[in-house]
């Protein structure tokens, strides 16, 4: 089996590259080495490589930007959704496309189902659920999965900045009135290897995340804590909750973004994944301490 995973470098694409058995063939390609907009690019290494399965991890994610570069994020969200899409088809490729929690109006008080209605209030909300209508429309073989709150030992993400802003801050002040699932992207590339190997979902939608809900402040408590306890950290900062309109961002986040996870035999305990993470973290740290 032969998988080719655009997006390289991010968070889930380097933990799908780390548990794919070595029996497949993986070739991966961040946006510098292959833009998925460029279509005469694509196809060619598409038609070269003839993957049996094409994992789309690229996107315009940065969701402020969107707000003031929409034609790059429908490009990137759309557009070349259907670029893969029609390239896939032609080899008969599996397309793995990963969504967000963004494409619904974040205003629930019960977990999001995959039927659930959808009303993004973002331009990269709109632009990742016409992604999704599009590859529905013109992919022959596909599964969605929509995921929120990534975080691992990969990248930038909020275990990372929270981490780095204790070692600087003595108290932080972080949003109490957004409620989520924190999401290891390790646990969501095991839930899409198995859905390839398993061949379940396909041409559904399906959604991963953690299994537990809770705010950001009180997913930065629980990083502090168990960082403080596996001696990560020797101090921790107080944690302030504040309200979103304390927080300055140019376009509101959704309050509730907790989605019901697809059933499958993937564990997805994030608190347990945390501690693999902060381990790594760790690890990482006294490397590069150890080359200064």
């Amino acid at each position: 089996m032969t998988w080719m995973i655009v997006g390289a470098g991010g968070q889930l694409a380097s933990c799908l590259i780390d548990r794919l058995p070595r029996t497949v063939a993986v070739h991966a390609f961040s946006r510098e080495q292959l833009d998925i907009t460029n279509e005469e690019r694509l196809l060619q290494v598409v038609e070269q490589i003839r993957p049996s399965v094409v994992i789309n991890c690229a996107a315009f994610t940065q969701v402020d930007l969107a707000e003031e570069h929409q034609e790059q994020a429908y490009a990137a969200n759309v557009l070349g959704v259907e670029m893969i899409a029609r390239c896939a088809n032609l080899v008969g490729a599996l397309v793995v496309h990963v969504s967000t929690d963004y494409v619904f109006a974040g205003d629930a008080h019960t977990p999001y189902e995959v039927d659930a209605f959808c009303a993004p209030k973002t331009v990269y909300g709109q632009t990742k659920l016409e992604g999704e209508r599009l590859l529905i429309a013109t992919s022959f073989d596909f599964v969605i999965v929509r995921t929120a709150w990534l975080f691992s030992e990969y990248g930038q993400n909020f275990v990372k900045t929270m981490l780095k802003l204790a070692n600087t801050h003595s108290s932080l002040k972080i949003v109490e009135d957004q409620i989520g699932n924190p999401t290891y992207a390790g646990d969501l590339a095991r839930f899409i290897i198995w859905l390839v190997e398993s061949k379940q979902y396909r041409n559904q939608i399906t959604h991963f995340v953690g299994d537990k809900s809770l705010s950001w402040a009180e997913f930065a408590k629980v990083i502090f804590n168990r960082a403080l306890t596996l001696g990560v950290l020797d101090k921790v900062p107080d944690v302030i909750p504040i309200t979103s309109g304390e927080y300055p961002v140019k376009t509101p986040r959704p309050a509730y973004s907790v989605l019901a996870t697809t059933p499958s035999p993937v564990p997805n305990d994030w608190q347990a994944s945390l501690v693999q993470v902060l381990g790594c973290v760790e690890r990482q740290a006294k490397v590069f301490s150890s080359h200064d």
